[in-house]
């Protein structure tokens, strides 16, 4: 090898390990802002292997695997607990807060219960 390239290749490495530490510590600070508002987390149980198949390596970049980790460790250490549950069984986005259950297409944006009459934007309800 030429010294050009192993200069190359150090410098990419070197950027690599620095943007490695900054998403780290960015995570850190979301997780404890998270465990600000609770210790008792649920949270839906996503396949990384299937974000990365549609997204490539943009969601590389962001990994929510090493997020999701280091929010168990320090909700576990804080004496909490992360329950993530599967999403195709609670179907969140199509439930209502009194129960009611009503299926819906991805193009109807807004919650409508005919049950308890409730009216709320889809995604901040299944939130």
């Amino acid at each position: 090898m030429n010294r050009g390239r192993l200069k190359t290749v150090a410098k990419k490495r070197e950027i690599e390990r620095k943007l490695a530490a900054h998403r780290k510590s960015l995570h850190g600070q979301l997780v404890n802002q998270t465990l600000i508002l609770g210790k008792h987390i649920k949270t839906e149980k996503v396949s990384v292997k299937a974000w990365q198949k549609n997204y490539g390596k943009s969601i590389g970049f962001k990994s929510p695997a090493s997020f999701q980790s280091e929010l168990v460790r320090k909700a576990e250490s804080a004496g909490g607990i992360v329950l993530m549950f599967s999403t195709r069984k609670t179907a969140l986005s199509q439930t209502c807060l009194c129960g009611n259950k009503q299926r819906k297409s991805l193009s109807q944006r807004v919650h409508h219960c005919s049950v308890c009459g409730l009216n709320m934007q889809r995604d901040i309800l299944s939130a």
